[in-house]
């Protein structure tokens, strides 16, 4: 199911993001088009709330076949949706914080390195 962002009867949904590098596309990709790489946080949490809220900004996620490119990845080289956790933080049921970090993914790494 496809969520959209529907300012009179959606639900709210906050999503912060900053900016860390913009690539710019090889020449067999779309004409002046470019990649941005960026750290995103959702502060509430919708369903595909990054997904959704990137397309609606005109920058859905690489690999992204529902909400971007239907047919092809801008970006052939990245063999799935360009989306990592790196960062999470819960509370236990008691209450302590409890943390994880996973690092880059070697595809996602090797996609980057190609740009």
């Amino acid at each position: 199911c496809r969520t959209e962002v529907d300012p009179i009867l959606g639900r709210e949904a906050r999503t912060e993001y900053t900016v860390l590098s913009r690539y710019s596309l090889p020449r067999s990709a779309a004409t002046g088009a470019e990649v941005t790489l960026l750290l995103v946080s959702p502060v509430t949490g919708r369903t595909h709330q990054i997904r959704v809220h990137m397309a609606s900004l005109g920058r859905p996620l690489v690999g992204d076949r529902t909400y971007g490119a239907r047919d092809s990845s801008v970006l052939p080289r990245c063999p799935r949706l360009a989306l990592h956790c790196a960062h999470l933080a819960v509370r236990s049921l008691s209450g302590a914080a409890l943390r994880a970090r996973a690092p880059l993914p070697g595809e996602l790494v090797s996609a980057l390195e190609s740009l």
